[in-house]
């Protein structure tokens, strides 16, 4: 039987922003996104024991992720975390899917048959959301918790939007794969993308770093866990030369504040940058 999920409040939870704004529409066309609430976050005890495994976040630095969250020939464009000090600011990253020709499911119904989304560091399930309302429609997703210093945890979120509403009570349940509490490890498929049929490019995972600390507001901070790789590969599908007025470069974080920085080094240009 599923763990039953901590909802810690999460249901006006839209894509994965903060700060009481509305999110203009991107340069590629996505549509306009209303911003989170900032969140006030407290670890379980049965989560306790298992982040104590985990490494500190600096881990990533030395030893970044060679494991993306989607396959690369799976999404057909993306946008990294675009921070407060960006023309157009987007407190997370997406990669967006499109389902016009069915390409998805492949060989029949199966969950099995839509896009995998893999765990991209070793960690353990904080949360899981089996439908959020987002407007007219829902999304589905999971905190992974991956690093642990003190009493500050970091979980990488995995916010999936198919961009329409669910097609039955309970349907996205069928696309979770992982339990709260449970310990995962990086490239184990955790969840699968449910792309309706027909379907432009608006479906997308939004992904970003959460930082949380007992008893403190949730903060939003880039995704910048990943090597060189595959930052490389990602950067290809994101349309850079209509965003950020082509000043855009390979990375994970562009033009972050002090606080989006996850590695506490201050405000970034360019945050996991290609070498």
């Amino acid at each position: 039987m599923r763990v039953a999920m901590r909802l810690l409040a999460l249901a006006a939870l839209t894509c994965g922003c903060s700060g009481g704004q509305t999110a203009a529409p991107s340069a590629a066309g996505s549509p306009t996104e209303r911003v989170a609430p900032s969140l006030t976050l407290s670890p379980t005890p049965a989560l306790s024991s298992a982040a104590e495994a985990l490494p500190a976040l600096s881990h990533f630095r030395e030893h970044p992720s060679d494991r993306f969250l989607v396959r690369m020939t799976d999404f057909v464009r993306g946008t990294p975390f675009l921070g407060v000090r960006a023309s157009e600011p987007h407190q997370g990253a997406h990669v967006h899917f499109e389902n016009r020709d069915d390409r998805w499911p492949v060989g029949g119904s199966a969950v099995e048959g839509y896009p995998p989304v893999y765990a991209v560091a070793d960690g353990v399930v904080d949360r899981v959301e089996y439908n959020v309302q987002v407007g007219d429609n829902q999304r589905y997703g999971i905190s992974q918790r991956i690093a642990q210093e003190g009493k500050t945890s970091w979980a990488f979120e995995y916010l999936i939007e198919p961009m329409s509403p669910e097609p039955s009570p309970g349907f996205y349940r069928h696309f979770l794969l992982v339990e709260q509490g449970q310990s995962v490890r990086k490239g184990q498929i955790i969840a699968y993308v449910y792309t309706p049929p027909k379907s432009g490019d608006g479906i997308h995972i939004h992904f970003h770093l959460m930082a949380m600390s007992p008893g403190a507001q949730g903060v939003f901070q880039a995704p910048a866990i990943f090597d060189g790789q595959v930052v490389q590969r990602f950067s290809d599908g994101w349309h850079a030369a209509t965003m950020e007025g082509g000043r855009l470069k390979p990375c994970m974080g562009w033009m972050l504040g002090a606080a989006e920085n996850p590695f506490g080094t201050g405000a970034a240009d360019c945050l996991n940058a290609v070498p």
